[in-house]
């Protein structure tokens, strides 16, 4: 073998080989950490995070939303909270007939993704078994006797609710309640409730 072909072999197996010895492994990829903690959230604390679901409307960004303007409607009247007993489910009825578009202004009623502009909704991401969602507040833990409740027109709110009365109805299109009265979101509907007892007038199911 010829001295140059020696060299060319050497200088051929040095680049072959060397790199191996130095070689190290690249990092494994970033993924986005789950929060366990938020799952685990004490009872009657918001469970917030970095939202992970659909996202905002096209356009809107997490940080930068901004709802549309409140609507101010006229206040519903009519309900007349000493009435009890018997009596009550047929006062409610009449209320329904009365003010059956009570909801005509709200955003739900023509588009179903309405939610995806407005900030009370930025760390929702579906819904989650043992969870409440409350626009502005956030996840919940549910108390083991409300988690797998089904209300209905008719029936009564436990107390535990009422703490999460709407005040910024206007804001999702909401006329105000009557006197004694208030909205209150039941994870995906909206409940209109007599405050004094969590007597439901009214709801409507499904609107996010």
């Amino acid at each position: 073998m010829s001295l140059r072909s020696l060299m060319f072999t050497s200088c051929a197996a040095v680049c072959l080989f060397a790199p191996v010895a130095g070689y190290a492994a690249p990092p494994p990829a970033q993924t986005d950490p789950v929060n366990h903690s938020a799952m685990s959230a004490p009872r009657g604390l918001a469970m917030t995070g970095h939202p992970t679901g659909p996202g905002p409307a096209p356009g809107h960004s997490w940080h930068h939303w901004v709802s549309p303007p409140a609507q101010h409607l006229p206040p519903l009247t009519g309900w007349d909270k000493s009435v009890r007993g018997p009596d009550r489910p047929a006062l409610a009825q009449r209320w329904r007939i009365a003010n059956h578009d009570w909801d005509r202004a709200a955003p739900w009623r023509s588009d179903h993704f309405w939610w995806r502009r407005y900030p009370g909704f930025r760390w929702f991401f579906g819904f989650r078994v043992g969870y409440f969602f409350f626009p502005e507040v956030g996840y919940v833990v549910a108390p083991p006797e409300l988690a797998n409740q089904y209300w209905s027109i008719g029936g009564y709110l436990p107390a535990w609710f009422l703490r999460y009365v709407v005040n910024d109805y206007a804001v999702y299109g909401l006329p105000p309640p009557p006197e004694g009265c208030g909205w209150i979101w039941l994870d995906g509907d909206v409940a209109l409730v007599d405050l004094s007892d969590g007597y439901i007038i009214d709801l409507v199911r499904n609107i996010w």
